[in-house]
């Protein structure tokens, strides 16, 4: 399987991930978080959005997660060079698809939380790729076509057992060696040990080697992403420096360069700064570098003021920020006269979110917010999911009324008979109050101790079946039976009672036994 294959492996992917959604780009997992018809995961989204030429906030359009997902894909494909690899990598992480390369029995039993495993998941990509079953890297005696490989031409051998490097064979140091590792047949592990070992390797970085593969191996994609960062770039040149006099066209060899050499997000704005048609400065650039010429105490002291105004603003939205970083915020927040929304944007992304304990003021009310909401629809969101959902509403991206509308759809789709009420404007706590009260009176307990993310009490919202066989909410006398059919209520006053009511009737019926 080569490396062309990507766009059908993107379908078979998405099949599996989001098959049979109606808007499968708006697919959100509802204990995980992964989001979009390819399911990326939350913490997984800014780096590998940087990582593809996008900025780390990039929002999740149906473009930019094919950029995104595609980019990824082909990355793991130049890694381990084989789509069930890719699909292993993709389903529990690229540490299993080296595992699975050189021993696939050791991963194909790791299940997910829905019992579904590696090996069956490599299988429905295998079978949706119409591929036979390929592991481990064993290299064969015959090509993909079923040519022996005696057969084969050196170049022919390359490109069947090296596909991932093939596409340097006319590179004038790194051509020679492929062809010799054709020629005796080496492994992949052993070719590229004699690559690592070149100055080519050794005098460029791998993200010049990706961009370079991508150039020469699917042209048109590599043309797309310049596209995509020239637009990027004059959108930052109008709407951060100024500059309304460019086209996107005068940034294409900036965001080549940014592209091959995988540039920071400074390195860029750097660049765009500096670039050759920049003829004009914005009004607060113009200051920064005057100042920096002809005043630069007066700017140290702006710089000093700006500073206070940051920790300020991140102690009122309670967002636990470095001491370095306030520093770098304050110079940008100088230089480039960020409003309030820039500077809060920035403030979000610059936060530790490793432990949500530390949130205070506007971001621990927000988390605290999201808590309550999904508890009001009994929908469960995960950690990287809420803390998500409390960076982008913070930042301004999002709002709760946003994920409030999110937790009512999640929850329509999980109790579809509570859907009228929904969009009444109940919660599925207040439909769910009439069950509370029942188990709360039946089992004797405090009505606050009656959870519904509990099996025990959860039962009731789905364990019966209406006429057409689909899972619904018991009636409230089936609940109530079902109640006293557990543990719990043998031991209240009431089981008591009528035990002794029953042993008395026993005694007036039959008369009582002699002992």
């Amino acid at each position: 399987m080569s490396r062309g294959q990507i766009d059908h492996f993107m379908e078979v992917i998405s099949g599996i991930e989001s098959g049979g959604r109606d808007d499968p780009y708006s697919a959100t997992h509802p204990t995980s978080g992964a989001h979009g018809r390819w399911q990326i995961m939350p913490s997984n989204w800014s780096p590998w959005a940087q990582a593809a030429g996008l900025s780390a906030n990039a929002p999740q359009t149906p473009e930019n997660q094919r950029t995104v997902a595609r980019h990824r894909m082909l990355h793991y494909y130049d890694q381990y060079g084989s789509w069930p690899a890719v699909a292993v990598a993709w389903f529990a992480g690229p540490g299993r698809a080296q595992t699975w390369l050189n021993n696939p029995s050791a991963v194909e039993g790791i299940t997910d939380a829905n019992n579904y495993s590696v090996g069956q998941y490599v299988q429905r990509v295998q079978e949706g790729m119409g591929q036979p079953a390929e592991t481990g890297t064993t290299m064969t005696t015959t090509s993909t076509d079923g040519q022996a490989a005696s057969d084969m031409s050196p170049e022919d051998r390359a490109y069947d057992l090296y596909p991932n490097l093939s596409v340097w064979l006319d590179h004038e140091e790194i051509g020679p060696i492929l062809l010799e590792a054709a020629e005796q047949g080496l492994s992949r592990e052993r070719l590229q040990a004699k690559v690592w070992e070149t100055d080519w390797w050794n005098e460029t970085t791998e993200k010049i080697r990706e961009w370079d593969q991508l150039r020469n191996t699917d042209p048109s994609e590599a043309d797309r992403r310049v596209e995509m960062m020239s637009t990027e770039f004059w959108r930052l040149a109008v709407t951060e420096f100024g500059f309304t006099d460019l086209d996107p066209e005068d940034f294409g060899s900036l965001a080549e360069q940014a592209l091959r050499n995988g540039w920071t997000e400074a390195e860029q704005r750097k660049a765009i700064k500096s670039h050759s048609d920049f003829v004009h400065l914005s009004d607060p650039e113009k200051q920064w570098e005057s100042e920096q010429l002809l005043n630069p105490a007066e700017l140290a002291n702006r710089i000093e003021q700006n500073r206070a105004t940051v920790t300020a603003t991140a102690e009122a939205l309670g967002l636990p920020v470095d001491t370095s970083q306030v520093y770098d915020i304050a110079v940008d927040f100088t230089r480039y006269g960020w409003n309030e929304a820039q500077l809060r944007e920035r403030l979000v992304n610059a936060a530790d979110w490793s432990d949500t304990d530390r949130l205070t003021g506007e971001a621990a009310k927000i988390t605290h917010q999201l808590g309550e909401v999904s508890g009001d629809y009994l929908i469960r969101v995960s950690d990287n999911a809420r803390k998500s959902w409390a960076k982008s509403i913070l930042g301004g991206t999002e709002s709760m009324d946003g994920f409030r509308e999110y937790a009512k759809q999640h929850a329509k789709s999980r109790f579809p008979t509570m859907e009228s009420a929904i969009d009444r404007g109940l919660s599925v706590q207040d439909w769910v109050e009439p069950y509370r009260q029942m188990a709360a009176q039946t089992l004797e307990i405090n009505p606050d101790e009656v959870d519904f993310f509990d099996d025990e009490f959860s039962v009731l919202l789905d364990g019966s079946t209406d006429d057409k066989g689909e899972r619904v909410p018991m009636s409230l006398a089936e609940a109530q039976r079902h109640m006293r059919q557990s543990d719990r209520w043998k031991g209240t006053e009431q089981a008591r009672r009528r035990a002794e009511e029953l042993s008395a009737g026993l005694t007036q019926a039959f008369g009582k036994v002699a002992t």
